[in-house]
């Protein structure tokens, strides 16, 4: 396999704790399981994998924590990159980011926290 972000914190600190929660088991293919502390994956529940993101935030205080919410690219798929349904799942996932820096606010770990936010870079919205 490829290096992954988690094998690059690993290599550099061995002691890190590099952690995944992910709506979409398609993604853990990139996972290196043998070096991942926490690895949950929800299967489609977004609601649930905020629930898990922020409970691993405030058990564990990972070093590194990877969040994937995969409704967006579904409603995408399903309704076009440009429809209503679509702009109502980024509305979420919007709120659900809030719910998970509140989380990091909470543990008391916000100044030592980055937050990188990517979006599926495919997606292009056409009139």
């Amino acid at each position: 396999m490829f290096p992954s972000i988690f094998s690059v914190i690993k290599k550099n600190n061995a002691a890190a704790k590099v952690a995944a929660v992910y709506s979409w088991e398609g993604i853990s293919y990139l996972l290196e399981k043998p070096i991942m502390d926490i690895d949950i994956a929800i299967k489609g529940n977004e609601d649930e994998t905020v629930a898990q993101a922020i409970k691993v935030i405030q058990t564990e205080k990972p070093d590194f924590l990877f969040v994937h919410f995969d409704q967006p690219d579904g409603a995408g798929h399903e309704f076009g990159h440009d429809s209503p349904e679509y702009y109502k799942e980024l509305e979420k996932v919007d709120a659900r980011l809030g719910a998970v820096e509140k989380a990091v606010r909470d543990a008391g770990i916000e100044k030592e926290t980055l937050f990188m936010r990517r979006g599926n870079p495919s997606l292009i919205c056409f009139p």
